[in-house]
């Protein structure tokens, strides 16, 4: 088989493939690219990687074979869809549920651990929603697409929100020193601002921020 004729199967092949795919995501509906859950993105990508399989492939297997398979993935996640609609109990089980990570201003440390985030975690998706001091959040959800949705607290300021980032000293028990160099402090400092006096107690420290302009520290622990 020659180069062109390599080109030109790739070519078709691909073009197919493409229709094919925005045939079936038609069905799917735009659930399928809005809201991406974990039943969601196995049947994307093993759909995803059949077309691009079909695409590729130079063997004697016909393209019903890959048409096939697609149109199965399409017809097992719209049963889900369907199985979701009708019962609740199975959709928790295939889709799970919302985790509140942070109820009434305080970090769940247990069901942080669930979601199989860390704080380090949680502090960057707060920072995807513009919350870059965490004391300005009342409650987060992680929802079953892996968004974080941020209910501030009663006083929130949005305007100036930026006008103040805390330091994190430390995080999931951990000292950050890059931050307490900054601050021109050290470890004793530090254990006698959060009560401690070990460095094995920093364990049951979840987060622990100082305000530089007040000097207070708030802390989070693993409860």
């Amino acid at each position: 088989m020659d180069a062109l004729t390599i080109f030109s199967k790739i070519s078709i092949m691909s073009i197919v493939s493409i229709f094919v795919l925005f045939i079936f995501s038609k069905m799917l509906g735009k659930r399928q690219i809005a809201e991406l859950e974990f039943m969601d993105y196995i049947i994307g990508i093993s759909i995803g990687s059949i077309a691009a399989e079909m695409a590729t492939d130079f063997g004697d297997k016909p393209i019903w074979v890959y048409i096939y398979a697609m149109a199965l993935y399409t017809l097992i996640d719209l049963m889900f869809m369907f199985i979701s609609r009708t019962s609740p109990m199975l959709k928790h089980f295939f889709k799970g549920q919302p985790l509140t990570l942070i109820k009434n201003g305080k970090i769940d440390y247990k069901v942080l651990s669930k979601s199989k985030l860390d704080v380090n975690d949680l502090l960057a998706l707060l920072r995807n929603k513009d919350f870059f001091d965490i004391r300005n959040v009342e409650c987060a959800v992680l929802e079953n697409n892996g968004d974080l949705s941020v209910l501030p607290v009663k006083d929130y300021n949005e305007e100036n929100s930026y006008a103040f980032i805390p330091s994190y000293l430390i995080v999931d028990g951990r000292i950050v020193k890059s931050n307490l160099e900054k601050l021109n402090k050290n470890e004793e400092w530090l254990y006698n601002l959060v009560g401690i006096k070990e460095k094995c107690e920093l364990k049951n420290i979840l987060l622990t921020l100082y305000d530089t302009s007040t000097e207070q520290v708030t802390n989070y622990y693993k409860e």
